[in-house]
């Protein structure tokens, strides 16, 4: 699926993808003929685009956020390229297989390096029924827009706008690594990352505050709740997959029962979480310390945490331990 950024860098020609529309408005031209003007979005950036009204061959209603699949021609107007719309469709089994990813131009995403790392991650999923899950999940504005612009957290790790996108791609990312519990498994850890904090979507608010929920509910107690529509059509197509992503999200509220988790990809998707706010908080505490400083701690947290990093290896050079 090629993106708009990918298009800008090519001649013009036709390409076929799918987008958002964005700030659509009907307009008159010098001639007098009526056209539509809007721009297409992925989370890769914009293009102006056009398409008269005389001409419109489209299968939906062209309306403001909706996501369609179109058949597109770029030019150069002016130095710029743009675009006419040829003809689009729109369903739910092609916005099931589309990435729903807004463009970076937004206060609403403020990070949009995660964004793209989110995008290519979910373009790697093999698994169609997993894939189409996390399209469930982020199609809808209520969940994708808080968890695009929500921090992880008000004071300890990735503590500022975006944080919690930053957070649950840097911990997807890492489990992806475990390529040894088998592919199926190793994406059902990936998306149980991905989605690991969704909750924080209703404590916490883009503005660093905590909402009036989230004095009086814990996070991991809404993420199931969140998540349930999409669980649901889950199950219609891969039933098992959905019962184990309840129980990657679940399993620790039972831990008295074992020890161990039931399924190995747990403990990674655990670990990985660790590992990403241990690795922000601890560049917190070393921010701005020179490389040679070895000790630092960090007293804004709810427990303080000091750090300690051996000296580089080029320090030693030549020189006795």
């Amino acid at each position: 699926m090629v993106t708009i950024a990918e298009m800008l860098k090519q001649p013009p020609q036709v390409f076929v993808s799918t987008f958002w529309i964005r700030q659509l408005e009907e307009r008159i031209s010098k001639s007098g003929a009526p056209y539509y003007a809007f721009d297409l979005e992925d989370a890769t950036g914009t293009l102006t685009t056009f398409v008269w009204k005389e001409k419109l061959c489209i299968a939906v209603p062209l309306i403001n956020d909706a996501l369609i699949k179109s058949c597109i021609r770029t030019a150069y107007h002016r130095g710029m390229m743009v675009a006419e719309l040829l003809y689009a469709t729109q369903g739910k089994e092609i916005a099931a297989l589309s990435p729903v990813f807004p463009a970076p131009a937004s206060d609403k995403h403020p990070r949009p390096e995660a964004l793209v790392q989110l995008k290519t991650l979910r373009a790697k999923m093999k698994n169609p029924a997993l894939s189409t899950f996390i399209d469930e999940v982020l199609k809808e504005d209520h969940i994708a827009v808080p968890f695009y612009s929500a921090p992880a957290s008000l004071k300890h790790h990735h503590n500022f706008p975006g944080g919690l996108l930053v957070h649950s791609v840097e911990t997807a990312k890492i489990v992806s690594r475990f390529k040894e519990v088998g592919s199926d498994t190793e994406e059902l850890g990936i998306v149980a990352a991905l989605f690991h904090d969704i909750g924080k979507i209703r404590v916490l608010d883009p503005a660093m505050k905590r909402t009036p929920l989230g004095y009086v509910v814990h996070h991991d107690a809404l993420t199931l709740e969140i998540l349930a529509p999409a669980l649901l059509q889950l199950e219609k197509y891969w039933n098992e997959g959905a019962t184990a992503l309840r129980y990657l999200w679940s399993w620790k509220n039972h831990k008295g029962q074992q020890s161990t988790p039931l399924m190995v990809i747990a403990e990674a998707v655990q670990a990985a979480d660790r590992i990403s706010s241990g690795i922000n908080i601890e560049a917190q505490a070393y921010a701005g310390l020179p490389r040679w400083r070895q000790s630092a701690a960090l007293s804004n947290q709810p427990h303080p945490q000091r750090f300690w990093r051996p000296r580089t290896s080029e320090y030693h050079m030549g020189k006795p331990s």
